[in-house]
């Protein structure tokens, strides 16, 4: 039953498979989630309550040191009796009263609540004391600085009329003496009385107490004495005053002693209470606290082991699931891919495993079966095509080779007899001659580019180019075919940003011109052709170039037009017969236009003429320097020693005497080893090897590397005259350190051109006199 099941299960789909394993993962994380949730929930409601608690603890005890901060002001307000103070200490008194009626409404806990309630009580008789303390010191203030001071001078006055009396009138001395005693004892009980009140000197007050009645035995004394009716007066006065200070003395004394009993009893006692009621409090939620931490102790370590013990049971669910997919999906899966690694490796018979499986394995396994049986038919086909590609090049390279020695022969025997002495009927079959060997040799050359852009070998070189140069050159190349012809040839440039110099492949570019224009004069009998670029600024370095080519020529039908970038293809076959040309040159001109990021498109009517059109995007560049720019007089006037090295007696006869006739000394060697040979002599001067490359015993290439490696020949400029052009070639040429190449046929103006290319490179250095030996 259980093998059945298994087997039912490893033949679901990966989906559902995987489904199935995040289905159970996702249930047990949920399980632990939902642990999680409640053990953070009860410890968060744990943190909730410690920090309410903690709060209104912080609040009391807040509270506390406020009302021990009132105490403290009320000393102050007894010093000064500021009203500030005061207001003070009520605005104190009613923060304290909202602060605690906010403690209380957030307190659940009924013990706590009687504390705090009682203590709203207390709260409530200390904020009335405060009031009363107002309203005491206030009335100690008037007995103190207003009624004892109004009786005090009032007794004082009283005295000094009666011994002013006594002093207006004969008296015995005795009685001004008793006036004299009678104002020290009320200066005496003034002084007392204000040490006893700014002081709190008791003795003083005592001292008071005992200086009334012996004033008042002063009066008696005096009133014994023979006296006016007016100075009876006066001592029935000043006894008067000395009752009323005693009376007005008595109740300052008990207004002090009421005043300091609130403060100092009665205050500060609440306030006691109060800090007791706190520091009670204070215990209580300490123990509550505890209480708090103590059961999320436990709640924590119950979550730790319920998540524990999950984790554990989640690893070991995951493990099982990660080998079970491991076993029977990774496995398969990596078993898969090394197949293909070793089908990579071009290992066509490795087995494919899992191919039984009925999930997506198995149809990865077959599709991966499918696919070898596939790959190795397209890697026999790709052998094949290689093998293709192998031959078509080695047929071009030969080809190139057999035909351009042969042209080279005949070409050159051609521009020899151009230049001596013929008749008009000889010269004009020269000149015939000469034709179709251009003519063949350019069919060779669009055999060549075709097959080089085709095979994707085409380079292209990213200099910058004067734009206006291009122009003149192709002007000055088309300008004697056109006037032949009686035809207008136009070259102009439009540049509204002043634009000269761009960076690209100024000789690709020529190329696709030059085709489009000698198609243009050849298709034209009368009129005009035309050429012209116009540029348009895209940002700040880039532009976008626009050429056309435009006549007034034949024209192209639109059924003609569609065929007519085929290769090997024109309008039809009487413009074969009547103009020439193989088809390939627009073939060619389109595909290099494509690699440069454009497309060709022609506008034509049957009768009024072509448009040839094309835009590319370019960059500027920056003018060239004097020593930059092109060489376009070839003239070189230096007699030079050069070394021929060909295995073609023919070849070796036309170059002898292309360089004779210019004016060189010239050594044969007719192949690579005797031309080794030759260049071991050290005292034998030679200024330039041309130097073929198919030649028995050591070919060019094998004589090159050998010339090279002799210290005295090292810097011998090398260059390789040859049939065999391809891009592949001319990289081996240089790899084997030649400077360069004459293509055969071999023509005067290419060995003027190199000559003059080595001299401005400095490459062909006087020779010194006692170095020079005849050839």
């Amino acid at each position: 039953m259980l093998k059945e099941v298994t087997k039912h299960f490893s033949n679901l789909p990966i989906g559902i498979k995987i489904g199935l394993g995040l289905v159970l993962v996702f249930v047990v994380f949920g399980i632990q989630a939902f642990s999680s949730y409640n053990s953070i929930r009860t410890t968060s409601n744990a943190f909730k309550e410690f920090e309410t608690l903690s709060r209104n603890t912080v609040s009391v005890l807040v509270i506390d040191k406020n009302i021990s901060e009132i105490q403290k002001t009320a000393l102050a307000y007894g010093q000064t009796g500021s009203s500030s103070i005061i207001q003070k200490m009520n605005e104190t008194h009613e923060m304290i009263s909202k602060r605690l009626s906010d403690v209380l409404e957030k307190t659940s806990d009924q013990d706590r609540r009687q504390l705090l309630e009682h203590m709203i009580v207390l709260l409530n008789s200390y904020g009335n004391n405060i009031k009363a303390l107002k309203r005491s010191y206030e009335y100690r203030s008037n007995m103190i600085e207003n009624e004892i001071p109004k009786s005090l001078e009032e007794g004082m006055l009283s005295i000094e009329q009666l011994s002013n009396s006594l002093s207006n009138r004969p008296s015995p001395p005795n009685h001004r003496i008793l006036a004299n005693e009678l104002r020290l004892a009320w200066l005496e009980i003034e002084i007392a009385t204000y040490h006893f009140i700014n002081e709190r000197k008791y003795e003083e007050r005592k001292k008071v107490k005992q200086l009334v009645p012996k004033m008042k035995d002063m009066i008696s004394r005096l009133k014994l004495k023979s006296l006016d009716r007016q100075e009876l007066s006066e001592l029935e006065k000043i006894g008067a005053t000395i009752d009323q200070f005693i009376g007005v003395f008595d109740r300052a004394v008990q207004s002090n002693r009421l005043y300091l009993s609130l403060l100092n009893v009665v205050m500060a006692g609440q306030a006691h209470e109060f800090a007791q009621l706190v520091e009670r409090l204070r215990y209580e939620t300490i123990a509550q606290l505890e209480d708090i931490a103590s059961k999320g102790d436990e709640r924590v370590t119950e979550s730790r082991q319920v998540l524990l013990a999950s984790l554990l049971i989640s690893l070991l669910l995951l493990g099982m699931i990660a080998y079970y997919y491991e076993v029977s999906i990774s496995r398969a899966i990596n078993a898969i891919v090394g197949t293909f690694r070793r089908l990579l490796e071009g290992d066509f018979e490795a087995l494919v495993p899992g191919a039984e499986r009925q999930d997506e394995i198995g149809q990865l396994a077959r599709a991966a079966s499918a696919y070898m049986e596939m790959s190795k038919k397209f890697e026999d086909a790709k052998v094949k095509a290689e093998e293709s590609e192998k031959l078509k090049s080695e047929f071009l390279a030969n080809m190139s080779h057999e035909i351009r020695t042969p042209l080279n022969g005949i070409l050159g025997m051609v521009s020899l007899l151009q230049d001596s002495e013929v008749s008009d009927k000889q010269k004009h079959m020269l000149d015939t001659i000469d034709t179709c060997g251009d003519n063949l040799l350019c069919l060779l050359n669009d055999i060549l580019d075709l097959s080089k852009i085709e095979a994707g070998q085409v380079d292209f070189e990213q200099r910058s180019f004067n734009l206006q140069d291009l122009l003149k050159r192709l002007e000055g190349l088309f300008s004697n075919l056109a006037d032949r012809k009686g035809l207008k040839l136009t070259c102009e440039f439009k540049s509204p940003d002043g634009l000269e110099f761009v960076i690209g492949d100024e000789v690709r570019l020529q190329q696709v011109l030059s085709n489009l224009l000698s198609n243009a004069i050849k298709f034209t009998d009368s009129g005009e052709v035309k050429v012209v670029i116009e540029s348009r600024k895209l940002d700040r370095e880039s532009y976008m170039l626009d050429f056309k080519v435009s006549d007034t020529g034949i024209g192209i039908d639109t059924k003609s037009r569609e065929a007519l970038f085929e290769a090997f293809s024109q309008a039809d076959s009487s413009i074969t017969r009547r103009y020439g040309g193989t088809g390939l040159g627009l073939t060619i001109c389109s595909k290099i236009v494509f690699l440069l990021g454009g497309v060709i498109q022609v506008e034509s009517q049957l009768g009024r003429g072509s448009c040839f059109s094309f835009s590319i995007r370019l960059s500027r560049g920056e003018a060239l320097s004097h020593n930059a720019k092109k060489v376009v007089d070839y003239e070189f006037q230096r007699n030079l020693t050069v070394l021929i090295v060909d295995d073609n007696g023919v070849n070796i006869e036309l170059a002898h005497l292309l360089l004779e006739k210019m004016g060189h000394n010239v050594i044969e060697a007719y192949q690579g080893l005797q031309a080794v040979e030759i260049l071991e002599d050290q005292n034998l001067w030679v200024d330039v090897v041309l130097m073929d490359i198919q030649m028995p015993i050591m070919d060019g290439v094998q004589a090159t590397t050998t010339i090279k490696g002799m210290p005295h020949r090292k810097d011998i400029p090398i260059l390789a005259m040859t049939a065999n052009v391809l891009a592949e070639d001319r990289e081996r040429y240089q790899k084997a350190g030649m400077e360069g190449l004459i293509s055969k046929p071999i023509r005067k103006r290419d060995l003027q051109k190199a000559f003059s290319e080595l001299a401005e490179n400095q490459r062909l250095p006087e020779p010194p006199e006692e170095n020079k030996r005849s050839a």
